[in-house]
Parts: C-alpha cells; structure tokens; sequence
C-alpha cells in the first residue's frame, strides 16, 4: 500500500477591492466641514439651492476606486472533480487530510501507476509518501 499526498494547487490571481477611506470637505458657503466615505472626492459643477442665493457651483461627488492585489488562492476544484471522476475505482482510500489541508491516498501498490499518471494528466500535483 502506497500513501500520496495530493498538493492543493494555488495559484496567483487578481484580486479586486473597494477603496473605502473617509474624505472630507469643507464648504466655504456654508461654512462647515462634511465627512464622506469613499473611494476619491471629486467635484461637480451643479446647481445648489440649498443656498440663500440659489447658482451654480463645484460640488463633492464621491467616486468608487478599485485596489488590485495579486493574491494567492487555493483551488480545490480541480482536486474534488478529480475524486469525483474516479469515485468509481474503489481501490483507493482517502485517508483524511494533513494540517496543510492536503488529501492523503492510500493506493495498492499495483494500481499505484495508473492513479498517478492519472493525476499527471489533469495536473493535479502530488507527492510520494
């Protein structure tokens, strides 16, 4: 009886994010200081009647802003469809998972070829125990 290991695969992607930072502005007209939440503070010439003398001005607008950070994540799709497909060998017994969160195999020693060049094919990586 031999033991595999099946390595989750990781692999590196982009990972997108809301920016949420507190903005703030003070309006000269109104004479006081407004807090946003948001990405950037940016300005739009708009009507204000909010004024005694109701015109045209540059107003806060908050806009969305994206932070992209390349993140390492762990796919373990492709390892359940494995087993998923080969739920039929009924050689192989699944051991239990390590602390790294890997599968462990116990394979008969005869049929230890075919498993492993089955997992080679569908680049699932593994390792010799």
């Amino acid at each position: 009886m031999a033991l595999i290991r099946l390595i989750n695969p990781s692999k590196k992607q982009m990972q997108k994010t809301k920016v949420n930072r507190n903005l703030s502005w003070y309006d000269v007209e109104k004479k006081e200081m407004k807090t946003f939440t948001g990405g950037r503070l940016s300005f739009q010439y708009k009507y204000d009647d909010s004024l005694p003398k109701p015109r045209y001005r540059l107003l806060p607008h908050i806009e969305d802003v994206e932070d992209r950070k390349e993140a390492v994540v762990i796919d373990l799709k492709a390892i359940d469809k494995w087993l998923r497909i080969h739920q039929d060998w009924d050689f192989i017994d699944i051991v239990g998972k390590d602390s790294s969160g890997s599968i462990l195999l116990a394979i008969p020693d005869n049929e230890l070829r075919e498993v492993t060049d089955s997992l080679e094919i569908d680049n699932i990586p593994f390792e010799g125990l």
